[in-house]
């Protein structure tokens, strides 16, 4: 994921290891009833049964208790309660990405989960069973290429009160009020907006040049090498969406000017997040780090696209495939979206990330 030299630096810094199958036990605990949605707490923890030190990646994953998705919910006839927190690009050069679980012993992370879950459909009273989110992995470095899936045995509890949840990004406030546009940076500092808005043009363009190849050279190697194996009208039709923008009531914000906002950008090493509503918008929020990311054009001097932090034009489209089409993510940095088999393709936002700039990288440098 990294370029070569992050990657040995990442390595010799942690000295993680691979992890595997058998090398980290996980279980879940959360209270049996809880009065309303907005009390659950699930304390997720995982267990070292092995002899040395094990530091693995804390994102995306049960030891990562940021408000991205770490379970899926469920009621008892298999709904899925709503997920509304956020989808993030972390800078995977950060220190603060690992977590080490010492040899024999077990780190406990606990989960917020009400605020990033909409029970609200549900009836007063309902049961849930809770798992690890199906797309989560713990890997031990962002080169891994398999890691282990965070299995455990799913918990179940009831909500006896309320359903009613407090969204934990309700800076906003409800849909119809504040900015409603159409991916219209927003900003009161000057130079961060013309920062998203110079990112923004560069997303748009690389997601219609993707479109643009994908009609014109038909199974082409890059296309192939991010989303071989899908109906190409498909992901046309995808890239061509993040192209046009064709979503309503969406801004892409600089983070700074909400404290929710910014404090989730403080406490994790996020460059972008986009939050999911119940009411159905995906504002997108910018961190400060975006401006220490790379120019689009400089991949041409690099020759390289692979790091999430390569390109804002990059970041602010994997973030666009989050909020337009829904892509999760599953796995990132472009040798890693490789490998992914073809459902994954499609569903992984860094994949489009990583074809538009490929794209780029072959017409324009």
């Amino acid at each position: 994921m990294f370029s070569s030299a992050l990657l040995v630096a990442a390595t010799l810094a942690k000295l993680a290891l691979a992890v595997s199958e058998g090398d980290l036990n996980i279980s879940l605990q959360v209270a049996s009833s809880v009065a309303r949605a907005d009390d659950l707490i699930v304390t997720a923890i995982v267990s070292n049964p092995t002899s040395e030190d094990i530091c693995v990646l804390a994102i995306n994953n049960v030891l990562d208790n940021s408000p991205t998705q770490s379970f899926d919910i469920t009621t008892e006839d298999g709904s899925a309660v709503p997920f509304t927190g956020a989808r993030a690009t972390w800078d995977l050069a950060s220190d603060a990405i690992y977590k080490t679980i010492p040899a024999g012993q077990s780190v406990a992370v606990n989960h917020t989960i009400g605020g990033i879950h909409d029970f609200s459909s549900f009836s007063a009273g309902s049961s849930f069973q809770l798992t690890p989110h199906a797309f989560n992995s713990i890997l031990s470095s962002p080169s891994d290429e398999s890691g282990i899936v965070a299995r455990a045995e799913p918990v179940s509890f009831k909500v006896t009160n309320s359903t009613s949840t407090t969204q934990l990004f309700s800076s906003l406030g409800a849909k119809g009020g504040l900015h409603t546009a159409t991916s219209t940076p927003v900003c009161s500092d000057g130079t961060k907006l013309q920062l998203i808005k110079d990112s923004l043009t560069y997303a748009r363009s690389l997601a219609g040049g993707a479109a643009t190849d994908i009609n014109s050279h038909p199974n082409g190697a890059e296309y192939n090498r991010y989303f071989g194996g899908n109906t190409q009208s498909d992901i046309w039709w995808n890239f061509d969406r993040i192209a046009g923008d064709y979503s309503s009531d969406r801004n892409i914000y600089c983070a700074s000017d909400y404290s929710d906002s910014k404090s989730a950008c403080d406490n994790n090493p996020w460059i972008a997040y986009t939050v999911f509503y119940s009411d159905g918008r995906t504002p997108i929020y910018t961190c400060d780090g975006l401006a220490n990311c790379g120019t689009t054009p400089s991949i041409c001097s690099s020759r390289n696209y692979d790091a999430t932090t390569s390109s804002r034009g990059g970041v602010i489209l994997h973030e666009l495939a989050h909020a337009v089409t829904g892509a999760s993510d599953i796995a990132y940095g472009c040798s890693n979206t490789e490998k992914l088999n073809a459902a994954d393709r499609k569903n992984n936002a860094d994949n489009y990330r990583c074809m538009g700039l490929n794209i780029y990288l072959d017409y324009n440098c």
